[in-house]
C-alpha cells in the first residue's frame, strides 16, 4: 500500500522535499545575520502550517486553539533552553552570527513528513478530517514542529537584546575658522 502511496504522489512534492532537503543543508552551515532576517523563516513556518490546519481541518476554534497551543509550549520551552554556544551579537554590524545546527533539517522534515502523512491519510479515509483527536493531534503536531522555530527566533531576539549597547561615535572635532585660533 505504501509504494502506491508514493506512486500517487504528485512529483512537485518531491520537488518539494528537494528544496526542503537543500534549504535544511544551508542551516548547516555558520552564517552571520542581520536581525531582521532572523524572523523570516519562523514567520514563513508558522504561517506555512497554520495555512495548513485551516485548509485540512476547517476554521473550528478547537483546531485553531491546538496549533497555537502546540506552537506556544514548544516556544515557550526553548525559552528554557540556553541560546546556542556559539550565537552571538555583534553589535558594530548589528548582525547575529548563528552557529549551523541539524534542527531546522529535522523539523523541516518533520514538516514535511506531517503533512504528507495527513494527505494520504486524508486520501484513504476522508472521514478523518473530522475525527477530532486526529484533526486536534496534528493541528497540535503542527503548531509544535514551527513553535520550535519561533521560540529560537526569540532566542536570538533575546540575545541581541541583551548585548551592552553600541556606544555613540564621536562627533569629529569641529574645525574653527583661521581668525578664531590665538597665537
Amino acid at each position: 500500500m505504501l509504494l502506491q502511496i508514493i506512486a500517487h504522489t504528485p512529483t512537485w512534492v518531491f520537488g518539494l522535499l528537494a528544496m526542503l532537503v537543500l534549504l535544511g543543508a544551508l542551516q548547516l552551515r555558520d552564517r552571520r545575520l542581520p536581525l531582521r532576517r532572523v524572523v523570516i523563516l519562523p514567520a514563513v513556518m508558522l504561517v506555512l502550517s497554520g495555512a495548513a490546519v485551516l485548509t485540512t481541518f476547517g476554521h473550528g476554534g478547537p483546531v485553531i486553539a491546538a496549533w497555537l497551543a502546540g506552537a506556544m509550549a514548544t516556544a515557550g520551552l526553548l525559552q528554557a533552553c540556553p541560546t546556542p554556544r556559539k550565537a552571538r551579537w555583534e553589535p558594530a554590524s548589528r548582525t547575529l552570527t548563528v552557529p549551523g545546527s541539524w534542527v531546522p533539517m529535522a523539523l523541516f522534515l518533520g514538516i514535511f513528513a506531517t503533512r504528507y502523512a495527513v494527505g494520504a491519510s486524508l486520501a484513504l479515509a476522508p472521514a478523518l478530517a473530522g475525527q477530532a483527536t486526529f484533526a486536534l493531534g496534528f493541528a497540535g503536531l503542527y503548531g509544535a514542529l514551527s513553535g520550535v522555530f519561533a521560540g529560537r527566533a526569540v532566542q536570538l531576539y533575546k540575545l541581541a537584546g541583551s548585548a551592552a549597547p553600541v556606544p555613540a561615535t564621536t562627533a569629529a572635532p569641529r574645525l574653527q575658522p583661521a581668525s578664531a585660533i590665538s597665537a
